[in-house]
């Protein structure tokens, strides 16, 4: 409580003090998922950290991808309003160990759950039957005459 003089008249103020703990998330993102949208590419999605455990605003989430067998890995930052990002310019038919950090302005929080998710596979198929089919038109060409 707070008297204050205002106009020869005394004024009554109360004051609030409030205090805010702000630190990294306590609490990873949840329900990662993948799917493979190409043989070069993976469609990560999350749900946002638990309320309870985000010990502030979240600023932005890391998407972190290993392969298992090849050497290739790295991390994508997104906005913090943003619950799925496309991994691109990965390698064919490969498993990636892929994980989800969240960041307040003060750090990162746990990874999420590791997943696996496997690049597609191009079809040979389709490049065999073009060839086989550019050679059937051309053996036709060669008896029509």
């Amino acid at each position: 409580m707070h008297n204050k003089v205002l106009n020869n008249h005394y004024v009554r103020c109360n004051i609030i003090l409030l205090s805010i703990s702000i630190s990294e998330p306590d609490g990873a993102p949840q329900n990662v998922k993948g799917q493979n949208t190409s043989s070069t590419s993976i469609l990560v999605t999350w749900d946002e950290v638990p309320a309870d455990q985000q010990n502030g605003i979240i600023t932005g989430y890391a998407i972190t991808y290993k392969s298992q067998t090849e050497n290739d890995d790295g991390n994508v930052q997104v906005n913090g309003s943003v619950r799925q990002t496309e991994l691109t310019s990965l390698k064919e038919y490969v498993n990636y160990n892929i994980t989800v950090f969240a960041s307040t302005v003060k750090g990162d929080g746990p990874a999420s759950d590791l997943i696996v998710v496997r690049t597609d596979q191009d079809s040979k198929y389709t490049f065999v039957s073009s060839f086989l089919f550019g050679c059937y038109g051309s053996l036709l060409q060669m008896y029509s005459i």
